[in-house]
């Protein structure tokens, strides 16, 4: 009797241990990882642009600020990287269980804070694109915005179903972000505390909307599959009692 309760407890754990021959297997990738990083290294070494230690070391370490330097912009990025992860394993959710539809928004909208994140943390609108290209700021600014724009108008039916009143509280945010920093009435601390605490409110309700959108479409994406395995499994129960009942009625 203990036994049989054993098992039925078990009976939903599906994962089983990987073979040897499959845990080699998966080395294949991380070799090709390996490779891309050593990669990296080599460049770093053999460029002479910036020195090495600039490129490894932490900005605070290298100035001798303090370590509590930058502390609310990396929190950002945090937060950033956190929501871009949400979405991402949202949209595999999605697409592992059929919801193709659902998975294009959300991998979509992966790319577009993948693309602010990055601008974020190497400031790619202000030293790439308008230092060394020699775009305008402002042209600069729009073209990092510019996959955003195109998924909130390109996805506008999938996001009405979505919490979006907390999207647009975040992109609100980010406009008067823009606007403090393109108008320039505020100087000083004062205009750093508005231009970047916009920003960052900004950041954690787009890091929000995405932490409950990819949860609200995985849970509904996963409900639904198991429910339509389960009505599978009780068709091919009943097809399999017809059976029966029919050879039984001949016998």
């Amino acid at each position: 009797m203990l036994t049989e309760v054993r098992e039925a407890a078990g009976s939903d754990e599906r994962r089983r241990g990987f073979s040897l021959r499959r845990q080699v297997r998966a080395i294949a990738p991380l070799a090709f990882l390996w490779l891309a990083g050593l990669a990296i290294l080599v460049a770093a070494q053999a460029q002479t642009a910036a020195p090495l230690r600039e490129l490894f070391l932490d900005p605070a370490f290298i100035t001798g600020a303090p370590w509590y330097t930058g502390a609310l912009s990396n929190l950002g990025i945090f937060v950033w990287t956190l929501g871009v992860a949400f979405a991402a394993a949202g949209a595999w959710v999605a697409r592992r269980t059929g919801r193709d539809d659902a998975a294009r928004f959300l991998a979509v909208g992966t790319v577009a804070t993948l693309i602010m994140v990055l601008d974020d943390i190497f400031a790619i609108h202000s030293s790439v694109l308008n230092d060394v290209v020699w775009l305008p700021r402002a042209a600069a600014q729009f073209l990092i915005v510019a996959p955003t724009i195109f998924w909130v108008l390109r996805y506008l039916d999938d996001l009405r179903r979505t919490r979006f009143f907390i999207l647009f509280a975040g992109l609100a945010c980010f406009v008067g972000s823009v606007l403090i920093d393109q108008t320039g009435f505020l100087r000083g601390d004062t205009a750093l505390l508005v231009e970047d605490g916009f920003k960052f409110l900004g950041i954690l309700a787009w890091c929000q909307y995405f932490v409950l959108t990819a949860r609200d479409i995985a849970a509904s994406a996963i409900t639904s599959h198991g429910s339509a395995e389960s009505r599978s499994t009780d068709d091919n129960d009943e097809i399999g009692g017809d059976l029966v009942d029919i050879f039984d009625n001949a016998a």
